[in-house]
């Protein structure tokens, strides 16, 4: 496996293919449809009033809007104090809920279906007269995937003298929270060195990561411990086609600042005697990723449930 970081200023490449998506927005109902992956429904606190000592739900309901599976999916609470003693929450960090959210299927006319993390505690110990407010935070952690294809169109010199550069072809994205574009000339040439690069674009709400040995089977230790290095990180490869040979192999790392970042790869279309050929491209990401939700509690002191 050849797995390189491909860090090149974008912009010297002629030919901008754009991908499907294009907004950014802070929170579930916020992002394009085409850029969400997992979203939060609904994270609530039952009662978010309570009384000290007082029986006490946290249920967190998540979604799949993207078009891949979402593997490896797990929930954490943040933000408050965790433990038996005063002031403090008696509960699990990760919650008790799927560790697979299922995508819809279009084709069975099958949408995709809602699920729930949930917590189960005791309000916390409070003396009477006093009121604490809490902030809970949560963090769904999940692995995921993005697909984009276009075509590719080759020519020999001669047909490119009579024809010249072509227009702007369009790159298919799956739904998903990266999408990705290429930026490369067109047509190729056959028998000529030619370059393209791939944008990779975070069009979610949250935070990509990439961990090649954790990749797969993400847990939640490694949740726990993701590096600096990890996030903003996606992994992408190009799927190879007897048309053109990849020279460099088909993997990249690609780094992203300020959600984006680009790997480029150098390409030698074969020599063929037709005068062209549409060769299909398929780039597929693979990443996990990270969303969060807040929401609030208030626990007032009293001996009603001492």
């Amino acid at each position: 496996m050849n797995i390189e970081n491909d860090r090149v200023a974008i912009g010297f490449i002629s030919l901008i293919i754009i991908a499907s998506g294009c907004s950014h927005a802070a929170n579930s109902g916020g992002a394009e449809a085409s850029a969400q992956g997992v979203v939060v429904e609904n994270f609530s606190v039952i009662p978010q009033n309570s009384f000290s000592e007082q029986p006490t739900d946290i249920q967190l309901e998540v979604i799949n809007l993207g078009e891949k599976d979402a593997q490896n999916v797990e929930a954490e609470i943040k933000n408050v104090p965790i433990g038996d003693g005063e002031d403090q929450w008696d509960l699990e960090r990760w919650g008790e809920g799927p560790s697979e959210l299922l995508a819809a299927d279009s084709d069975s006319d099958i949408p995709a279906r809602s699920d729930r993390f949930s917590w189960s505690s005791d309000a916390p110990s409070i003396s009477p007269g006093l009121e604490l407010d809490y902030n809970f935070r949560t963090s769904v952690y999940y692995e995921y995937g993005s697909t984009a294809t276009t075509t590719l169109n080759l020519m020999s010199s001669e047909q490119f003298r009579e024809e010249g550069r072509m227009g702007r072809p369009t790159m298919d994205n799956t739904d998903g929270p990266v999408h990705l574009e290429i930026r490369t000339r067109q047509p190729m040439i056959f028998g000529q060195d030619e370059r393209v690069c791939v944008i990779v674009r975070n069009e979610g709400i949250g935070t990509p990561f990439y961990d090649e040995s954790n990749f797969g089977s993400y847990s939640q230790d490694h949740y726990e411990d993701i590096s600096d290095e990890e996030f903003e990180t996606v992994k992408i490869s190009i799927d190879s086609h007897p048309g053109v040979e990849l020279v460099d192999g088909a993997e990249r790392e690609v780094d992203l600042v300020r959600g984006e970042g680009q790997a480029c790869y150098n390409i030698e279309p074969n020599d063929d005697e037709q005068d062209r050929l549409e060769v299909p491209l398929e780039i597929n990401a693979d990443y996990g990723y990270v969303v969060d939700d807040a929401t609030e509690a208030v626990v007032t002191g009293s001996e009603r449930f001492s």
